[in-house]
């Protein structure tokens, strides 16, 4: 999934898809296609989801970066 922030505030505001594209007046293929990374959002797309849900746009559309990785020593990694 492309857009993990996007498929979690369509949870919290309990919609399916099919509802949400339908409020951002999107077909559902398209923005299934979308979310998956498929295709992209057009930016007047991004603002009107970012309406109905209630969230920014640039937060339900940031780039994914996973956390920075902590050393940890060998032994730690030792089941005790």
């Amino acid at each position: 999934m492309r857009y993990p922030n996007l498929a979690w505030a369509c949870s919290q505001v309990r919609l399916a898809n099919y509802e949400v594209a339908a409020q951002a007046e999107m077909s559902e293929s398209r923005f299934s296609r979308c979310l998956t990374g498929r295709f992209e959002f057009s930016e007047e797309e991004k603002n009107k989801l970012a309406k109905c849900l209630g969230y920014p746009a640039s937060w339900l559309f940031q780039a994914i970066q996973p956390p920075a990785r902590i050393a940890c020593e060998e032994n730690q990694l030792a089941p005790a």
